[in-house]
């Protein structure tokens, strides 16, 4: 008999997202088209805008979700080292929130997957990160994150085949 757990579905997935972010890090979670976020006031950085996600049917029985999602920081004002070619602030808070990126989803993919941390769940090839400074406003550094999550088995039956067998299902990922 399998053990592949097919309740989860996109209210987990949303849920294991937040606690994810917040144990990253990350001060503020907003849901939404990123045009519609205020990115000046009443807002707590760093902050995570997540899109609401899509998602397609692949192999009949997984479903996966496309998310494309923002990780903002504001530029801090002024520099005491006055004016800068190389932009080494804004390359800094690139990286701090490129380390936020990968514990998040690290994160959740194991919970995705149960806790077995199959990297499977969020395939790495598909990862696409912009990195940005200015796009929302003057001050703010951005990256703009796209990646998959297969969270879903998206029909009622035994992924595996049903009866005693689960051929398939235990594999290594």
């Amino acid at each position: 008999m399998s053990t592949y757990d097919t309740t989860y579905n996109l209210t987990d997935l949303m849920t294991d997202f937040k606690t994810c972010a917040d144990a990253a890090g990350i001060c503020t979670v907003k849901l939404g088209p990123h045009e519609k976020i205020n990115f000046d006031h009443n807002i707590c950085y760093d902050l995570l805008n997540i899109e609401y996600p899509t998602s397609y049917i692949a192999e009949g029985i997984k479903e996966v979700y496309t998310f494309d999602m923002i990780l903002a920081r504001p530029v801090t004002s002024g520099s005491l080292q006055g004016v800068q070619v190389f932009d080494d602030d804004v390359v800094g808070i690139m990286s701090d929130l490129e380390i936020k990126m990968w514990n998040m989803l690290s994160c959740l993919a194991l919970g995705i997957s149960g806790g077995g941390g199959c990297k499977a769940h969020i395939p790495k090839h598909k990862i696409s990160i912009i990195r940005d400074k200015g796009a929302f406003n003057d001050k703010l550094v951005t990256l703009r994150v796209r990646f998959d999550a297969i969270a879903n088995i998206a029909v009622t039956v035994d992924p595996c085949g049903g009866g005693g067998s689960s051929s398939g299902c235990d594999e290594p990922c």
